[in-house]
Parts: structure tokens; C-alpha cells; sequence
């Protein structure tokens, strides 16, 4: 009786969802840092309109009223590419950026790739930037970055330099980044 049960269930699912379907993925090179060789349209990812994406979605996060200034997609792109840059700059220079700056070095931590799966650093996010067809929203880099402290929290115990350094340096990310929202792009 159950095994009819869900059977009955099952074939009401795939009446009244598409989730079955499987569309290809993806074809494309990398570059190093994770870098597309060719920049892929929304529109053409497998799929997406199946799913019930519409073209006026895209772009929109709620970060982008800060660069919906001009209706000029490469413009936007632009004022993107700056805020950051200058987000970028100020962790970069901030006392406790040292032990983000480069990727880890597997020879002095043999088994810091066999925990974090999917590592970053500021210079994987700083050549991610300058590519500037990576990050298409600030949602986007602002992912990278907390997945930099979340590795390091991870990695690490609550009372080493490092662990101590991320929670300082994300706190620093936030204010400049709440800063820079608030003003428009202009970080202080």
C-alpha cells in the first residue's frame, strides 16, 4: 500500500514539476583564479528560462540601487569595478590583511587543502576584480570575502592570530562596506 502510496506521489511531482530535467552544463575554459576565457550571457546558461527567469531579474540584488545611477549596463559595470577596488584596498592595507594576502601555502600547511575544499584569499579576489567580467554583482564579491574568513574560522581555533585577524579584518569589511552603501560608493 505505501509503495503505491508514493509511487502515486511521485508521478504527481513530475506532472507538476520540471525538477526531473537535467540541462547540460556550462562549457567553458578557465583562466587562472577561477576567470571565464569568454564571458557568458545570463541568458544562454541551460535551463534559467525553463525555470521561470526573466531578464528583468537580472542585475538586481540589493546592493544594486548603488549602481542603477545610469541605465548603461558598462557604466554600472564600472562603478561595480570601483567600489571594489577601493573595498579591496582598504582590507589590503588594513593591519591584519597579512595573513590573506596570498593563497596558503600547501608546503607550510600540508593539510589546510584537505579541509577547506574551496579556498580564498585577497589576491584570487583582487585578480577576480581586475578581470572585471567575474564579479557581475556586488553579491558576488562580497561571497568571496566572507568565504575568506569563514576558511580561516574554519582552520582555526578561537584563540590563534589568525582566527583573531579574520574577525577584526571582517569587521573592518563591514563598516567600509556599510560606508561605502550609504555614501554612495564613496568609502572614507
Amino acid at each position: 500500500m505505501i509503495r503505491y502510496q508514493r509511487q502515486a506521489l511521485d508521478e504527481k511531482i513530475r506532472e507538476l514539476s520540471n525538477c526531473q530535467i537535467v540541462y547540460p552544463g556550462i562549457d567553458f575554459q578557465k583562466k587562472e583564479a577561477g576567470i571565464p576565457k569568454r564571458i557568458i550571457k545570463v541568458e544562454d546558461i541551460p535551463g534559467l528560462m525553463e525555470a521561470g527567469w526573466t531578464p528583468d531579474q537580472w542585475g538586481h540584488s540589493r546592493f544594486s540601487r548603488i549602481f542603477s545611477a545610469s541605465a548603461d549596463s558598462a557604466s554600472n559595470q564600472k562603478h561595480l569595478t570601483a567600489f571594489m577596488r577601493l573595498l579591496l584596498k582598504s582590507m589590503h592595507d588594513h593591519v591584519d590583511a597579512w595573513p590573506f594576502k596570498e593563497p596558503v601555502d600547501a608546503r607550510d600547511v600540508p593539510d589546510y587543502y584537505d579541509i577547506i575544499k574551496d579556498p580564498m584569499d585577497l589576491k584570487t579576489i583582487s585578480k577576480r576584480v581586475e578581470s572585471e567580467q567575474y564579479y557581475v554583482t556586488l553579491d558576488m564579491f562580497i561571497a568571496d570575502v566572507k568565504r575568506m574568513f569563514a576558511n580561516a574560522r574554519i582552520y582555526n581555533s578561537p584563540d590563534t592570530i589568525y582566527y583573531k585577524c579574520a574577525t577584526r579584518l571582517e569587521s573592518h569589511f563591514q563598516s567600509k562596506l556599510q560606508a561605502g552603501i550609504q555614501s554612495g560608493t564613496k568609502l572614507q
